[in-house]
């Protein structure tokens, strides 16, 4: 049964070596292996899958690293724990990943392995470029090219040159990423390694596309993305068509880049890449939405959060929120796109993701604009401007400047609108000039790596001729093969003792860097102060380095429990300090163990210390043989802690007396403020009056001089009556007599009439201002002026130019008649008081709407309203043009409109250069 097994394994090993692994390949070879070859099954599968199969990575390594637990292979364990580190950097463990890399490095300099050192600081590296520690992601690399170019391993080199150009992309240094992706390709084609020269044309083309070259960045992600289909690699070739995608994205190809998003999320799928799936996602939502298809974007954006949320990564998160915010403010869905842009800015401000941080300050720069809060627009444009800088996001910086100018100039502000348009301009040529030294960059390196690719091939021509010189030389020396061969056997007698020597030499400096090691490693401690235990758990023996002076602890026998402290450690700290040491003994799910108790010197006082462990070795039964740790004073930082719980009582108590002080302050001015309300209320009642007397004056005023003109024509009329029917009685009534008295009695008729009208229009205007019969309906605001305006400029057509916008249909339930009368009022107002001259007179009415008010804004280019007089405008029986038959109440009537009947506000903007602008704000 163990030999069938066996061969089973070694024919689907045979099998899937033609092509890459899948993971079911990998999973049915690792089910089927036994013992040592199931652990270089489970590297192997580390090696290729860390990225895309995080997840079941680390549970195969664990079943590995227990394996090598119990059967020691030290190569498998460093590479083990190396692939380890990366597989939890890719669930963003950033803290267990680089403590596997170090623990990984200290097993590879203990063997002296090379490789497994190199491979062990790029590993470190990685974890640091997801920490943003570029420096120290710089530091291991220039450490691990250092090992590669010892022992002359090109390939390996060109790999950390690679990584060496990611970590510069990522400091938005381009020029420096562009040289060494452009010297690895170089060492690549020369070993003619496919897969490696895909990658580096890829990275070049990632390199292109952020400097905002789309062209030569799509040259060479089409180049990477056929290296990558001839290689049939499922994993390369999933990334790619998703890079390759983003770049026709870029130059507007929205149909290209959707399929190949469709080609890489497809690929990921079969991998369970769930990462990778989220980023294909985000990209189709993203695409989607550029291409007008809102609902194919809304599906794939909704999934991408989803999969984000599954994952807890909180970078993935905030892009998916950013998009989604960016697709509902498309739609005008503000409240919305409101809620995921606000919860993308939280989470980029907490990775302080600078790039990300800039695209979602624009989106919100523009929301704002579009609910009309323009001081908050500005700030987060200002702010995205100040994020794209220092992450290099040209895309992004023009974007604000150019939304700053529109801003400007639909606020009229135009001198500052034209301001951020030179900067726009500014901004493009700069990254143009950018473009060109980049090319001239990428020149100059290709030249510079072309001059040693001919140094080296005239290095391989010389040697070539020195062979064939040797060889020549060799063939005239036949004749004295005897001699030869006796100084051959001398020169290997002598090269056996030379070696021999060296080796010897070579343990000698072993030996004396160990040395130089343990003294180093002393002179740590004694500078931080810690002391270094290490305690066999077996023997019950304990070690200690630099230890304090004057404590009463264990040296060299302890036992194996805790138990022999008992007297050293405070009775109020024993049994926790002893708890948390077994449960991290008897591994109860604690990675280490720590605490902070106190000991007692030899002076009998009581010194605050902090103790650190961790077990280093376990037996075949899972039981700690080993720990070590270190132990540090913090005597000084309890007594700091102790002062500063004090000050904090302290603080608390002014706190509470600073708070009654305010209460009966608080209590003084509610009373003052009892008081201003009571006399505020008077002031309105006593205004309310004045304005109430203002108004029976008008009226009075205004209805005298009719109803007094009609009272003089009647009397007038009864004059002549009483003429006429005298003259009939005495028959003195002549013909022309009686037609005099019947033009008198026409004209007087015609006065009477005429301002018995007048009456009545001043009646219908003074109703007008109660409005006391008011009715609600449901109709379309935008409808209704927009007819009525239509109708007013056909009416008015060599008069006035009328244009109307408006955002999108609004429908409401309110008072239609109102809208009718302000419309009409304002209207006749740019009629009458407009029109000056003879030129003609533009309005502009616009419509918009935001999550709980109408804002309806009303323009013209006419005359204006003269500042002395711009206060008095809503006073009723207020005019300037009383002259033309104006009584003064059409605006107050529009006044009492708006704030009475409507319950809304107007802004009426004094100091304009020329005509008028109301601003009417409504609430829904």
């Amino acid at each position: 049964m163990k030999f069938f097994q066996i061969l089973c394994v070694l024919i689907i090993t045979f099998t899937s070596s033609l092509t890459a692994k899948t993971i079911e390949v990998y999973e049915q070879q690792i089910e089927l292996a036994q013992g040592l070859q199931k652990t270089e099954l489970i590297v192997h599968f580390l090696e290729d899958y860390a990225r895309y199969s995080a997840k079941k990575s680390i549970s195969y390594g664990e079943q590995a690293l227990r394996y090598l637990r119990d059967h020691p292979q030290p190569e498998l364990e460093v590479k083990v724990y190396a692939y380890l580190a990366r597989s939890y950097n890719f669930i963003d463990n950033q803290a267990e990943s680089l403590s596997l890399a170090e623990h990984a490095l200290t097993l590879a300099n203990k063997i002296n392995n090379t490789n497994l050192q190199i491979l062990s600081y790029k590993v470190k590296g990685e974890t640091q470029l997801a920490l943003r520690l570029y420096d120290n992601a710089l530091d291991n690399l220039s450490l691990a090219m250092d090992l590669a170019e010892q022992i002359n391993d090109t390939k390996l080199l060109a790999d950390l040159l690679n990584d060496k150009g990611n970590i510069y992309r990522k400091m938005a240094k381009l020029d420096l990423a562009l040289r060494e992706y452009l010297t690895a390709l170089e060492i690549y084609r020369f070993k003619e390694n496919k897969a490696k020269i895909a990658e580096a044309v890829g990275a070049i083309g990632s390199i292109y596309r952020t400097s905002g070259d789309f062209e030569k960045a799509l040259k060479y992600q089409l180049e990477a993305l056929m290296l990558k289909q001839d290689l049939g690699d499922v994993r390369a070739l999933s990334l790619q068509y998703n890079n390759t995608a983003i770049v026709y994205k870029d130059i507007g190809d929205y149909d290209n880049a959707i399929k190949l998003h469709l080609k890489s999320l497809e690929l990921k799928t079969q991998l369970n890449y769930l990462r990778g799936m989220v980023f294909s996602n985000n990209n189709l939502g993203e695409t989607s939405r550029l291409a007008g298809k809102t609902e194919d974007a809304l599906m794939y954006l909704n999934k991408a959060k989803q999969l984000a949320d599954q994952l807890g990564n909180e970078e993935l998160q905030g892009s998916s929120n950013l998009y989604l915010g960016r697709l509902f403010l498309d739609q005008n869905d503000l409240a919305t796109s409101e809620q995921y842009l606000d919860e993308a800015l939280t989470i980029f401000t907490t990775t302080q993701e600078l790039s990300r941080l800039a695209e979602t300050h624009l989106e919100l720069g523009r929301l704002r604009f579009g609910q009309g809060n323009y001081d908050k627009a500005v700030k987060h444009v200002e702010q995205s401007i100040l994020f794209a800088d220092k992450s290099e996001k040209n895309v992004v910086l023009l974007g604000a400047y150019q939304a700053l100018s529109e801003f400007n100039e639909a606020m009229q502000n135009y001198p500052q609108a034209l301001n951020y348009f030179k900067k726009y301009t500014a901004k493009s040529e700069e990254i143009f000039s950018k473009k060109a030294q980049l090319s001239t960059g990428a020149l100059r390196v290709e030249f510079e790596v072309d001059q040693k690719q001919r140094e080296i091939e005239a290095l391989k021509q010389k040697n070539t001729i020195t062979h064939l010189e040797l060889t020549h030389q060799a063939s005239e020396k036949n004749t004295a093969l005897l001699i030869s061969l006796l100084i051959s056997l001398a020169i290997l007698f002598s090269a056996f003792l030379y070696l021999k020597h060296k080796k010897h030499q070579a343990q000698k400096t072993v030996l004396a860097a160990i040395k130089e090691g343990k003294k180093r490693l002393k002179l740590a401690l004694w500078g931080s102060g810690d002391e270094l235990w290490d305690w066999d758990l077996i023997t019950g023996t304990i070690s200690r380095e630099n230890t304090f002076n004057n404590t009463t602890l264990p040296r060299d026998h302890i036992g194996n429990s805790m138990n022999a402290m008992q007297n050293v450690i405070h009775p109020d700290d024993f049994e926790r300090v002893k708890s948390l040491f077994e449960q991290h003994v008897n591994n109860e799910k604690t990675d280490f163990f720590e605490a902070s108790y106190r000991i007692k010197n030899t002076f009998g006082e009581w010194l605050w210390v902090l103790d650190r462990g961790k077990v280093v070795e376990r037996d075949n039964t899972g039981q700690a043989t080993r720990i070590s740790g270190t132990l540090r004073d913090i005597t000084t930082l309890k007594q700091q802690e102790l002062a500063l719980i004090e000050l904090n009582s302290e603080l608390e108590q002014r706190v509470e007396e600073r708070t009654k002080d305010l209460q009966q302050t608080n209590s003084e001015l509610s009373v003052t403020l009892t008081a201003l309300t009571e006399t505020q209320t008077k002031l309105v009642e006593v205004e309310k009056m004045a304005s109430l007397g203002s108004l029976i004056t008008g009226i009075a005023h205004e209805m005298n001089t009719p109803i007094g003109t009609c009272v003089t024509a009647s009397s007038v009329l009864q004059e002549i009556i009483e003429d006429i029917e005298t003259r009939v009685n005495t028959n003195q009534l002549s013909k022309e007599r009686l037609q005099n008295a019947l033009g008198q009695l026409k004209n007087s008729e015609t006065l009477i009439t005429k301002n018995i009208h007048k009456s009545a229009n001043l009646i219908l205007q003074f109703k007008q201002i109660a409005n006391t019969n008011p009715t609600t309906s449901i109709f379309s605001l935008s409808n209704l002026l927009s007819k009525k305006l239509q109708l007013f400029q056909n009416q008015h057509v060599s008069q006035v130019h009328v244009r109307f916008e408006c955002q999108s249909e609004t429908t409401i339930n309110s008072f239609a008649m109102s809208f009718d009368m302000i419309l009409d009022i304002l209207l006749s107002n740019s009629l009458q008081h407009g029109c000056g001259t003879e030129r003609l007179i533009n309005i502009l009415v616009t419509l918009a709407k935001n999550e709980s008010h109408l804002l309806l804004t009303y323009q013209d280019d006419g005359i204006g309203i003269e500042d002395n007089v711009a206060d008095k405008i809503f006073e009723p029986f207020f005019t300037t043009k009383r002259n033309l038959g104006n009584i003064g109440l059409g605006l107050h009537i529009f006044y009492n409109q708006v704030t009475q009947q409507l319950k809304g506000s107007i802004h009426f903007q004094k100091n304009h250069p020329q005509g008028v602008i109301f601003t009417l704000s409504i609430p829904l």
